[in-house]
């Protein structure tokens, strides 16, 4: 039965009542409580089978690999993502992540803002994961001295139209990799911090700006 038929049902064993001039349906008190339970529950349900994660709410990989979330718009704390090719989505611009990303097995990682604020830079790609980042925004704040995106020698990072922005004093570049130029791919994004994208030998770029 639908959430309407099971309103209409409702209203219908109430008696019409004079209001404004017209004879209307009011229903009680209770019988409100119990519809908007109804419809609480049928949205948590809905948001488990889409795997939604909202503002304030916990992101979790509960299956041993292929764990995928989409985030609603709103802000959040930091995230790590520690299961096989786990995918974290945004399901609209808008989701914005105050602290750090940690990444230490292959994940996907499209469409976030990542601000990290706490003095780790905005994402971690630990050594033996690949990360691919997908139309992200790499944010930091005025007074940041730090990288925005740490790739650990050994890990490997692929960074396709993503937009690094902040007016930090920072020196060194916004992405800081030790290992092979090849393990990292950085391509078609947009540098707007007035650093340096990359060192050269430490990551191949292709069409920045």
């Amino acid at each position: 039965m639908s959430l309407n038929e099971l309103w209409l049902n409702k209203r219908r064993k109430e008696k019409p009542e004079e209001y404004d001039g017209k004879l209307v349906i009011k229903p009680p008190a209770a019988a409100a409580e119990g519809f908007n339970e109804i419809v609480r529950r049928k949205l948590g349900g809905i948001a488990s089978a889409l795997n939604l994660v909202m503002p304030g709410s916990k992101f979790d990989e509960p299956r041993v690999a292929n764990n995928v979330a989409l985030f609603a718009p709103g802000e959040y704390g930091g995230i790590s993502m520690t299961k096989l090719m786990s995918e974290a989505h945004a399901i609209s611009p808008g989701a914005f992540f105050r602290r750090h990303m940690d990444i230490s097995s292959d994940a996907v990682v499209d469409g976030l803002t990542l601000a990290g604020e706490d003095g780790l830079g905005c994402a971690i790609v630990r050594a033996g994961a690949t990360a691919v980042f997908r139309g992200c925004t790499f944010e930091r704040p005025t007074d940041s001295t730090s990288y925005m995106v740490l790739v650990e020698a050994g890990a490997q990072a692929i960074m396709l139209g993503c937009v690094f922005r902040g007016a930090g004093t920072a020196t060194v570049p916004m992405v800081s990799h030790s290992g092979a130029a090849a393990s990292v791919q950085i391509a078609f994004c947009y540098n707007l911090t007035g650093n340096t994208l990359f060192t050269p030998g430490t990551a191949t770029g292709t069409g920045n700006l």
